[in-house]
């Protein structure tokens, strides 16, 4: 029988994860000790100590912090399980998502420093997992790595390492978002940093972001702002949702997210009309 796993909020403890009516659906019943210390969860519902969570909302919330498209496929394939299996994907994933949750078997402590290391990559090593991450759409995660983020574009989660880069292994976390040129979309990279460096001369954002070059490939580094580096080298978490989590919109597709381009009104779908 699989180990059980355990839902953290910035390592408190809020729950032990149990399987839904079906595998795009997972269950847990809040600790009643749970503390959540002035930390919001979720907008999605309030979770109260002792209570079990709602189905639906806690579901899509979890699943919101997995891989999306055709990089959930790939990375599902992988580790050999489903790509609606919620359970399965956030045993092999949960670890190391956005925010301050974290997902983990019992018998491993986010706190313990043995569960996780941070491999140093050389500069053909980070160019090799860059194009992996571009041409496999598996955001070149490790075997051993816990750690996944969601989105589309190709991606490798990395921490920063002297004046390079290292790649998280085990329970690690990152610090930034390391994203390869698209080779027929070039312009695009340029033009998300530019917008980062204008939100930040409008004082939006205190997040840093460079373009770096490792060998021939291009690549955009993004500074996670929901992780800070403690002078230790400790990385610590900064809880936060997105708003497909707070509307509790579906996990399961990702058109949930996005407007329908051809029907705004389409009441199964996002529109900025409601």
């Amino acid at each position: 029988m699989p180990e059980p796993l355990i839902m953290r909020l910035h390592n408190t403890v809020v729950g032990e994860l149990r399987p839904g009516a079906d595998r795009s659906r997972i269950s847990m019943r809040i600790e009643p000790s749970y503390d959540p210390n002035g930390v919001t969860l979720t907008e999605s519902f309030t979770a109260l100590p002792g209570q079990q969570a709602p189905v639906e909302e806690f579901s899509n919330l979890l699943g919101g912090y997995l891989p999306e498209g055709n990089h959930r496929t790939v990375m599902a394939s992988r580790r050999g399980v489903d790509p609606g299996d919620l359970l399965a994907l956030l045993r092999e994933f949960g670890g190391s998502v956005a925010g301050a949750v974290t997902v983990l078997p019992a018998s491993v402590s986010p706190t313990d420093a043995s569960a996780g290391w941070v491999e140093k990559m050389s500069e053909r090593v980070l160019a090799d997992r860059l194009r992996q991450a571009l041409n496999d759409t598996d955001q070149a995660v490790p075997d051993d790595s816990r750690s996944t983020l969601p989105g589309y574009q190709p991606k490798v989660v990395a921490r920063r390492a002297g004046r390079g880069w290292g790649q998280p292994h085990g329970t690690a976390h990152s610090t930034h978002i390391l994203k390869p040129q698209v080779p027929h979309r070039a312009s695009r990279l340029i033009d998300e940093h530019y917008g980062h460096l204008l939100a930040q001369s409008a004082g939006l954002a205190d997040y840093t972001s460079s373009l770096h070059v490792a060998n021939d490939v291009v690549f955009l580094a993004i500074e996670r702002y929901d992780r800070r580096t403690v002078p230790d080298g400790t990385v610590t978490l900064i809880h936060q949702e997105d708003a497909a989590q707070a509307l509790g919109l579906n996990w399961r597709t990702a058109d949930s997210k996005f407007e329908d381009p051809h029907r705004a009104g389409n009441p199964a779908r996002p529109s900025t009309g409601r």
